[in-house]
């Protein structure tokens, strides 16, 4: 963790333990919990110290990631680019070939076309969605070469787009909503371990 956030982390937990709550904190990565996507978030828990139970949580076990086909149920978006956005798929499709050996239209990898720091691409797996991210299209699929529709992301942050209505906002807000997210089966883990430890029932 660089250091502004370490700093805002400890000032957090130091707020909440002088408030009297047994406090703990981890990093998760949604990928450990059921979903194809590379997610690296810090999850910090309160328990009040007079529950019984204060001292007891434990942190969740992780769930197998399933493929990453099984996230793009959708046709995906047809890519419209800029000419520097070409490039930057052009750069990571020879980087994928030199690198891994492997032929990208044939071996499913995940682009990240806006970012600006060379290619970045993921095997069988999404970077981080982000805001930012979701609310453009920006993860292409090397198979398919077709941007992931804003139902994929939201499915890669562990919930159904099927329970949702978005027809009073554009398909960019609702990515962008999909993109601050927090991943749901993350927290369906998570949060009975805290009820619990709590003396709550769930």
């Amino acid at each position: 963790m660089q250091a502004p956030h370490a700093e805002l982390r400890d000032l957090v937990l130091s707020k909440l333990e002088s408030a009297g709550y047994v406090v703990k904190y981890k990093i998760l990565n949604s990928m450990e919990f059921g979903v194809a996507q590379n997610r690296e978030r810090v999850y910090i828990v309160g328990i009040r110290d007079d529950c019984p139970g204060a001292t007891s949580f434990t942190w969740p076990t992780g769930c197998p990631m399933p493929p990453l086909k099984s996230f793009l149920k959708d046709s995906g978006i047809q890519p419209r680019m800029t000419d520097q956005c070409k490039d930057r798929v052009t750069e990571a499709l020879k980087a994928i070939k030199t690198d891994t050996g492997k032929n990208p239209f044939k071996v499913s990898f995940v682009l990240d076309t806006q970012t600006g720091r060379g290619p970045v691409y993921r095997e069988g797996f999404v970077p981080t969605i982000t805001r930012q991210r979701g609310a453009t299209p920006s993860y292409l699929e090397t198979v398919s070469m077709k941007y992931l529709s804003v139902n994929s992301l939201i499915r890669l942050q562990g919930s159904d787009p099927d329970r949702f209505d978005f027809s009073c906002i554009t398909p960019g807000q609702a990515g962008a909503l999909a993109g601050n997210a927090m991943t749901v089966s993350v927290m369906r883990a998570l949060l009975p371990k805290v009820l619990e430890a709590a003396g709550l029932k769930f």
